[in-house]
This record gives C-alpha cells, sequence and structure tokens, in this order.
C-alpha cells in the first residue's frame, strides 16, 4: 500500500515538473490589447466635435450664458421687499487670531487684540441694498444719495445693474454670492447700512 502510494506521489511529482517546462501551445483565439488611451479619446472627440460644428455650438452657448449672468446676475435668494422696518447695530470689530507684523518683523498689532476698522477708515458713504427691478425702490436709493452729502453705493440683490448704471449714470454694484447681506444679516430691501459712532447701524426701510 505504501509502495503504490509513493509511486502516485513520484507520477504526480514527475508529471508537473514535466508541464510546466513543457510549451502547450495557444489554445483558443487571442486578441491584442487595443484599448484606446484617454487623452486619445478625449482628443479624438474634439476633433470629431469640431469637425461636426459641434464644439463651435456649445462654446458660442457658454459665451452666451457667461454674458446673461453678468448683465443680469442671479438673485440673492431669501431677500425679500421690507415690508415690518426694522433697526440694528453691527459691531465690525474682530479679534486677532494671532502676532500680525510688517515686513521688517515689526509689531502692528498683537494676538488677542480687538481692533475696530471704523477707529481707522470711517465708513463715510452709506451702503443702499436694493431690488433694481422695483422702481419704487431704486427711486428711494436715489432720492437718499441725492440726500448724502457723500453720496451712497448703490448695491443690487436682483436686475440688472450695467443696464440701471447706463440710466442713473453712476455707479451701481451687485451683492455676488449674498454676501453682504449674509454679513449684515439683511433679509429684506431696501435697506441702509452706515456708520454710527464705532458701530454700523443696519436698516431695512419700507419704501
Amino acid at each position: 500500500m505504501l509502495g503504490r502510494a509513493a509511486l502516485l506521489a513520484a507520477l504526480a511529482l514527475s508529471f508537473s515538473w514535466s508541464a510546466s517546462a513543457e510549451d502547450l501551445g495557444v489554445y483558443g483565439e487571442t486578441f491584442e490589447i487595443t484599448e484606446e488611451d484617454l487623452l486619445h479619446q478625449i482628443q479624438r472627440r474634439l476633433g470629431e466635435m469640431r469637425a461636426s460644428g459641434e464644439l463651435d455650438r456649445l462654446e458660442h452657448e457658454f459665451v452666451d450664458r457667461a454674458k446673461a449672468k453678468i448683465i443680469r446676475p442671479d438673485p440673492v435668494p431669501g431677500i425679500t421687499r421690507t415690508v415690518e422696518p426694522r433697526s440694528w447695530t453691527y459691531d465690525p470689530s474682530w479679534t486677532a487670531p494671532e502676532d500680525i507684523t510688517d515686513t521688517e518683523g515689526r509689531l502692528i498689532i498683537a494676538a488677542g487684540q480687538s481692533v475696530n476698522p471704523l477707529d481707522a477708515v470711517a465708513m463715510r458713504t452709506p451702503l443702499l441694498l436694493v431690488d433694481g427691478d422695483d422702481r419704487e425702490q431704486v427711486d428711494w436709493a436715489l432720492a437718499q444719495a441725492d440726500a448724502s452729502i457723500w453720496g451712497a453705493k448703490l448695491i443690487l440683490v436682483s436686475g440688472a445693474p450695467f443696464e440701471l448704471e447706463q440710466e442713473i449714470q453712476q455707479p451701481v454694484y451687485f451683492d455676488q454670492r449674498g454676501l453682504i447681506t449674509a454679513k449684515f444679516g439683511v433679509t429684506s430691501v431696501p435697506a441702509r447700512i452706515r456708520q454710527e459712532g464705532r458701530m454700523l447701524r443696519v436698516e431695512e426701510v419700507a419704501p
């Protein structure tokens, strides 16, 4: 019994050794690897799109959309027309998170020090936030600007700033991405932001 087992083991070992050394040839159909490089795919697709005119059409559509966004930016979301006037103060002070030095290493502001920018630069020009598509709000803003000896900055939360600028012949700005309204907590317009001592007075006004 042991001899038979040993013989089978020897035969198996002999077969596996010869099989590993023998060229068994090719079985079945083989194919060359022809997968296209991703960059070549992109270049080929762009070439096809340019030849068909599709790329030019997409470029024109992109330019037209960009122009439209500049002429009439997306309205600031969540801003309504003022119904109930309200007023509050905003403290522009901030605390330095670390030492601030000049280019020669001299300390300007120490870490932890509270700084109010109004102590250094006065905000002489009020900010007027309005809906440019609401004529009553625009007229209110123009009257406010005329009444101020320093004028005012007209900032739209909706509407076409360049069109209005050409009409009134003075600069018109837009609250891009709602940064100003969010910073001061404005939720309705028209609104006015002006300096009041070392604070800023924020007012939502019913025109």
